[in-house]
């Protein structure tokens, strides 16, 4: 979904794998092809969806302040998002101007708090693995698990059956369903403009003048399935 500040600007725009068995686990905006990657850039070329394209610049806005058309116009060539067969997913940044990423699985890899600040790349950075699926069934599979034990441990203690509160099993950090979601489940782009710390007018992606949020859709279907299905203990 494409977004300038906090405004979605168009529709969803689906993107599915050349092979009819396996959608490409990316929702962009606008309408649908069939590739295994996509590009997301500032051209205006309406078209240029059939090409594996979605360009910016095409989706009317007639609110558009200054500031994000500003910034429409430096993304460039932007970004290129590949699906892999594994479900993992590569992103490039084409852009000659910076690109901000929020991914937990970039989080992981550098031992941050989830959605603690962005990732900043240029055209210098190789082609970055921004999602592993077997990481987020992994993370996922451990929260629900231990949502489900203290809801269980709390439960009992209400009816009398367990120690009290200060016994509870601890529930992991990011244990709600939003959260989840967040972390496991999506990618976000901000082009041009960063958030978070050193940024004390953009304390949020929100806050940024355009930005894309990509929708994994493999991963949202496991989060669904343990969430009803998650583990009973005792």
């Amino acid at each position: 979904m494409y977004y300038e500040l906090d405004t979605q600007i168009g529709e969803t725009f689906k993107v599915r794998r050349s092979h009819p068995s396996s959608e490409l686990p990316i929702t962009a905006n606008f309408s649908q092809i069939r590739s295994d990657e996509v590009r997301v850039d500032g051209g205006m070329d309406p078209l240029a969806l059939h090409k594996g394209r979605l360009c910016l610049g095409a989706l009317p806005n007639v609110h558009r302040g200054e500031v994000s058309e500003r910034t429409r116009i430096h993304i460039g060539d932007g970004v290129e998002l590949r699906a892999l067969p594994s479900g993992d997913v590569m992103m490039v940044c084409r852009s000659h101007k910076p690109i901000f990423v929020r991914s937990g699985f970039l989080d992981y890899c550098s031992k941050m708090p989830y959605g603690s600040k962005p990732h900043r790349f240029t055209q210098e950075n190789e082609a970055t693995k921004v999602f592993d699926l077997r990481w987020a069934y992994h993370e996922m599979m451990c929260r629900t698990r231990s949502a489900s034990e203290a809801a269980m441990a709390q439960a009992a203690a209400v009816a009398g059956f367990a120690p009290g509160v200060e016994n509870f099993p601890e529930m992991m950090a990011d244990s709600g369903v939003d959260g989840m979601r967040s972390a496991f489940c999506t990618l976000a782009i901000s082009f041009v403009k960063g958030w978070g710390p050193g940024y004390p007018s953009r304390h949020s992606i929100k806050d940024t003048p355009c930005w894309i949020e990509i929708q994994l859709h493999r991963p949202l279907q496991l989060l669904d399935y343990l969430l009803k299905h998650a583990p009973l203990t005792g």
